[in-house]
């Protein structure tokens, strides 16, 4: 009897403990973002972006693009379609469109915009890749284009567009904690800098080389995966905020440029 009647008081405590604990929840809310399923407007822009990571690149549809990206980059030669000069800008190969096929269209979307919207975050970038890559005789540092197509594909990855090698996934039936930072493109593309910017900041705190950006990428992504579920990024601001960036910097200031070219060179291509 005196069992049962201990057991009966543990009961009750218990019940106690978790109604005040769900008291508790109600008043100051949980840490983290509750999960659901995407709403209407987000549904639009995942459809959005799965339609451009599928979208080849070409020199015909995409030569705008192209040019713009080569312009932000390349002032002392006209555009060519396939030339050396696109390695400057950190691609692989002479054609660019044959890096950016692993990061479809949105590839391309994303890093014109992290070039032309954020000139000054971008330039520093590629100096300072460039540098570590020079000065360890391209065993240290990362190509600035190359990483970010990685980048891209792995933020797609985050978001529930594709899984691991881009086979497509069924995000309209996720429930995630991070959809409401996808509230239209601009968003989407302020993100793909975040990212950029977060595994940059890894890779130099590892000094690590350009064969182990892989890992670098995949730690990156494990700290950008749970910023995202914290209840205080309730936008792009709030979530740099949390990985320890300055939103102050977060638009470039653009120097004047005495040509016609709205566009601002950040590599001198060097003959």
């Amino acid at each position: 009897q005196c069992t049962e009647t201990i057991c009966h008081v543990l009961t009750l405590k218990v019940k106690m403990f978790n109604h005040l604990c769900d008291k508790f929840s109600q008043i100051v809310g949980t840490t983290t973002h509750p999960k659901r399923l995407p709403n209407e407007t987000e549904l639009e822009l995942l459809e959005y972006i799965s339609r451009e990571l599928r979208s080849a690149v070409t020199m015909w549809d995409d030569e705008q693009e192209l040019r713009a990206l080569w312009a932000c980059f390349i002032t002392d030669q006209p555009f060519e379609p396939v030339a050396y000069a696109w390695k400057h800008i950190g691609f692989q190969r002479d054609d660019p469109t044959s890096d950016i096929r692993g990061g479809g269209r949105l590839a391309l979307h994303n890093l014109l915009y992290f070039a032309e919207t954020h000139p000054a975050t971008v330039s520093a970038m590629c100096d300072r890749q460039r540098a570590k890559r020079h000065a360890s005789n391209y065993e240290k540092g990362f190509p600035w284009a190359a990483a970010g197509i990685n980048v891209s594909r792995t933020l797609c990855e985050i978001f529930n567009v594709c899984g691991t090698g881009g086979i497509p996934k069924d995000f309209k039936t996720v429930k995630s904690e991070s959809w409401h930072l996808l509230t239209d493109k601009k968003a989407y593309n302020e993100l793909f800098c975040l990212f950029f910017e977060l595994v940059e900041r890894h890779f130099d705190e590892q000094d690590a080389g350009y064969f182990q950006f892989n890992s670098i990428l995949q730690d990156a992504r494990t700290a950008f995966e749970i910023a995202v579920k914290d209840r205080a990024a309730v936008d792009v601001a709030g979530l740099r905020s949390i990985l320890g960036f300055d939103n102050s910097k977060t638009k470039d200031v653009v120097p004047a440029t005495p040509t016609s070219n709205a566009h601002v060179p950040l590599v001198q291509h060097k003959h």
